[in-house]
């Protein structure tokens, strides 16, 4: 499973997302949400780093950030960028956020349903 931060903790609608969608959010260990120092971004070493797509960073701008670029996520440039209020707002488009997110966390491995 891909560790991804988005500088979420534990008990957060977003550490519930990437849950639900397969991922492991490796700001577990925090309660609620909190900034976190780029050494602690360095020791998290998420795989993918999440993004909100209104307005957020670009993969340029996000990588350019010393603690971001020393990542396992700036290797491969995995950035996974949605709408923050579409993938954390647990509404009646939920199932679809958590399918959109574990599609982009697993491009390989989850596919559109045959009919």
């Amino acid at each position: 499973m891909p560790e991804t931060s988005d500088r979420t903790s534990a008990g957060t609608s977003a550490d519930a997302i990437i849950g639900h969608a397969g991922g492991i959010n490796p700001m577990r260990e925090v309660n609620g949400f909190k900034a976190a120092s780029e050494e602690k971004l360095v020791e998290t070493a998420p795989y993918v780093i999440l993004s909100d797509g209104n307005g957020g960073p670009t993969r340029e701008q996000v990588f350019s950030i010393s603690a971001w670029s020393a990542t396992p996520a700036a290797a491969n440039r995995a950035l996974v960028v949605l709408d923050g209020a579409y993938m954390i707002g647990f509404g009646p488009r939920t199932a679809e956020a958590v399918r959109d997110l574990a599609e982009a966390l697993y491009p390989d491995e989850v596919g559109t349903p045959a009919n």
